[in-house]
C-alpha cells in the first residue's frame, strides 16, 4: 500500500517493457553488479558483502515502489547518464541523496553508502508527503546543455525552471507529466500580465509529486575537466576522474602540507590550518574536517579535541560499546546526524525512519527526549549511567553535527582537486590560472 501519492511524474522510458517498478530494480540490479564487480575483488568476503549489498538495494527498492517514486529516478539517472556520456561533468552527490544504494547503483551518487555507512531513512522515509532532495553540483560551461537535453525529451510545456539567489548559481528544473502552466501557478514579471518559465513555490511542487532537481553550478568541475583535457592532449592518457585511487600518498602529502590554493574548499586559511594540524589521511577523515570547520564546533573546542585524540595525545573514554563502535572513525566524537540516527536506533531502538525526527527533537531541547531515549535504552538492557553518558554526548551536539552524505561528497571533490595538482601541477595550474 502506498504511503504518498505522486502523480505528476513523466516516465522517461514509455516504451520500454515492464512498470516503472519494474525497470528500476531492472536497472539498478545491473548497475549494482557492475559497480560490485569494478570495485571489489572476489573471494568469500566479497560474497558475503555481496549479499548485504543486494539486501539493502531489495529494501529500498521495497520503499521505493510503497512510495511510489521509481519516475523520479529513473528520471535523475537517465539524465546523469546523458552528461556521462557527453562529457558534462556532475559532482559525486549533494546533501542526503548519497545515502540511497539504489542512487549509488544508478550512478546518481558517486559515494557507496555501506563502504562509508550512510542512510537510507536520511534520504526517505516511510509516509514522507513530498519527493525527497535530489541536487548535483555541475559544470557551470555546460549546464544549460541538461536543460536542453530534458526540454527536448519531455517537451517545453512539461519543463520549467526556478532559480535560487539572484546570481543565478543555483537553479532547478520541474518536470511534470501534464503541462505545468494547467496545474501549478508560475510567476508573473512585475508590473505586467507575463507569465514567465518559472514556478513560484518549488517545496510545493515538490509536494505534489512534480519531477524537481537543482543544479548548483560549480566552477571546479568546469576546472577539473580542463585540466583532464590538457592531460589527454599532452599525451599522458586519459583520466576517468571518478576512478583514480583513493589512497595516492602524494596527494595526502599535499593535503597535509595544506598546499592547497585551487583545491575545492580548501583555499582558505582556516582551513589550511586545520588541514595542517588534522593530516587527513583518508576520505572519512577529510569529511571530518569540513564539520570541524564550522563555528560552532570551533567555539566549543571540538577541533582541538579531535586532533589531540587522532594524534595519541588524548584516550578516547569508553562511554558504552555500541556508542564507542560507531564513533570510532572520528575518535569517540558526534560529528555527523547519521552517527546520532544510529546511535539512538542500536540503543534505545528507535526505527531509523523514525530517527532523524528524534535527533531534531534533541536539537530543539525537547523535554521529553531524554526521557524517551532512556526508556528505550531500559527496554534493551543497556543499562542506566552508560546510557546517561550517551545522551548527555547527543545533547552537546547543538547545530554542529552534519550530513555526512554531503561532507563525503565535498570531501571527494577536494581530494579528486589535490590528486590533479599532486600529479599532474602544470596542467592543473593552466586550468586553475588563478592559483598558479
Amino acid at each position: 500500500m502506498r504511503t504518498a501519492q505522486f502523480n505528476y511524474l513523466p516516465d522517461p522510458y514509455p516504451n520500454e517493457p515492464g512498470t516503472p517498478d519494474d525497470r528500476l530494480k531492472s536497472k539498478a540490479m545491473a548497475g549494482l553488479k557492475e559497480r560490485l564487480a569494478f570495485f571489489k575483488q572476489p573471494g568469500p568476503l566479497f560474497a558475503s558483502e555481496a549479499k548485504e549489498y543486494k539486501k539493502r538495494l531489495n529494501f529500498e527498492l521495497k520503499a521505493i515502489k510503497e512510495a511510489g517514486f521509481a519516475n523520479y529516478l529513473l528520471i535523475a539517472a537517465d539524465f546523469v547518464d546523458y552528461a556521462r556520456k557527453h562529457g558534462i561533468l556532475i559532482g559525486p552527490g549533494c546533501n542526503s541523496a548519497p545515502g540511497c544504494l539504489v542512487n549509488y547503483a544508478l550512478g546518481i551518487t558517486k559515494i557507496d553508502p555501506i563502504a562509508y555507512g550512510l542512510i537510507f531513512e536520511r534520504f526517505f522515509t516511510v509516509g514522507q508527503d513530498r519527493l525527497p532532495a535530489i541536487d548535483f553540483d555541475c559544470c557551470v560551461e555546460r549546464r544549460r546543455e541538461i536543460h536542453r537535453y530534458l526540454m527536448a525529451k519531455y517537451g517545453a510545456p512539461h519543463f520549467k525552471q526556478f532559480i535560487r539567489g539572484s546570481n543565478g548559481y543555483a537553479f532547478g528544473i520541474v518536470l511534470s507529466n501534464h503541462p505545468i502552466a494547467e496545474i501549478y501557478p508560475l510567476y508573473s514579471a512585475q508590473g505586467t500580465d507575463e507569465v514567465c518559465n518559472a514556478i513560484a513555490d518549488e517545496e510545493g511542487a515538490r509536494k505534489i509529486g512534480m519531477a524537481l532537481y537543482v543544479l548548483l553550478g560549480l566552477r571546479h568541475l568546469d576546472g577539473i575537466g580542463q585540466c583532464l583535457k590538457l592531460v589527454k592532449e599532452s599525451g599522458r592518457g586519459e583520466i576517468v576522474i571518478d576512478s583514480i585511487p583513493l589512497d595516492d600518498r602524494k596527494t595526502w602529502e599535499l593535503l597535509a602540507a595544506a598546499d592547497t590554493y585551487g583545491v575545492f574548499m580548501s583555499a582558505a586559511q582556516g582551513m589550511r590550518d586545520l588541514l595542517k594540524q588534522i593530516q587527513p589521511q583518508t576520505i572519512e577523515q577529510l569529511a571530518a574536517v569540513y564539520t570541524l570547520y564550522w563555528p560552532d564546533p570551533i567555539e566549543k573546542g571540538i577541533p582541538e579535541t579531535y586532533i589531540r585524540r587522532k594524534g595519541g595525545q588524548e584516550a578516547i573514554p569508553a562511554i558504552h560499546p555500541v556508542f564507542d563502535e560507531i564513533t570510532q572513525e572520528t575518535f569517540g566524537l558526534i560529528l555527523f546526524q547519521e552517527q546520532v540516527m544510529m546511535i539512538v536506533h542500536a540503543m534505545a531502538g528507535i526505527p531509523l525512519d523514525e530517527a532523524h525526527g528524534f535527533f531534531k527533537r534533541i536539537l530543539q531541547n525537547d523535554p521529553e527526549a531524554e526521557a524517551l531515549f532512556l526508556y528505550g535504552c531500559s527496554r534493551k538492557r543497556m543499562g542506566n549511567e552508560p546510557s546517561g553518558k550517551v545522551f548527555s554526548e547527543l545533547d552537546r551536539l547543538d547545530r554542529h553535527a552534519s550530513i555526512k552524505a554531503d561532507d563525503l561528497c565535498y570531501a571527494l571533490l577536494t581530494y579528486q582537486t589535490a590528486w590533479l595538482k599532486a600529479n599532474f601541477p602544470g596542467e592543473f595550474a593552466r586550468a586553475f590560472p588563478a592559483t598558479a
